[in-house]
Order: structure tokens, then sequence, then C-alpha cells
């Protein structure tokens, strides 16, 4: 879904399937330590795997990233603001916050951005089904 989703990657080379908030920081105790009400804790835990949490990274660069959030990695893999920005936008990681406070947040605003995207691809227009042509 992810490579149809982001076509521009040279799938000749190994890619992995990297989790944009790493999801050794999804324990409960971490969670709680990292300030998320525990009310919140198992929504937190449920959208980690789920699709608008994921994309497609090289394994050197994979590797890498280990387990560092959003912020981190940014900042030592796109030097410049200007590519920051555009890898951002590209991977339809706009609004992408630097800590796990906004992640729910995040992860719905991305969804819906991922959704339109496929939309897009796949050629159907939004609110038209079959029986409406």
């Amino acid at each position: 879904m992810l490579s149809l989703l982001y076509p521009g990657l040279d799938l000749s080379k190994e890619f992995h399937e990297d989790h944009i908030f790493p999801r050794s920081r999804f324990t409960a105790k971490r969670l709680s330590d990292a300030g998320i009400p525990h009310d919140r804790i198992e929504s937190y835990r449920d959208a980690v795997d789920c699709l608008p949490n994921l994309q497609l990274l090289g394994g050197i660069p994979n590797v890498e990233k280990q387990a560092k959030l959003p912020g981190a990695w940014l900042a030592a893999a796109f030097p410049s603001a200007e590519q920051r920005a555009t890898y951002l936008h590209d991977n339809d990681l706009d609004d992408l916050p630097l800590d796990l406070a906004a992640f729910l947040d995040f992860y719905t605003q991305r969804k819906e951005r991922m959704r339109q995207r496929l939309l897009k691809v796949l050629g159907v227009t939004y609110g038209t089904s079959p029986a409406d042509e």
C-alpha cells in the first residue's frame, strides 16, 4: 500500500516498513512517562502499528533511525529545512509532531491525507459510486 501511495521510491533497493513513531515508545509505562493521560494510552497503542504511522525507508536509514522520535531523526537525516519540508510534504507528514503528545491528532490527519491520496491514485471521485455514473 505504501509503495502505491508514494511511488517515487526506487523499489529495486531494500526498503523497511518503518514506524514513524517507534513502536518501542508505545509501552504503557513509556507513554505514561511521556505525559500521555491514562485514558488515552490504549488508543495510542491501538494506532502504533497502523498504516498512518508507517513509512517506507531504505534499509540503512531505517537501521540508523532506530527508536528516535521524528524530531531527532528528521534533524539528523535532513540537515536543511528545505530538505525536511520536501520530505514531509512528499510523504504526507505535514504537521508531524516532534513528540508523542500530539500523536493521535497527527495519526488522524495523516490517515485522511492518505485516504485522499489513495482515491486520487485509484481515480475515484469522492462521493460518487458506480450507480451515480
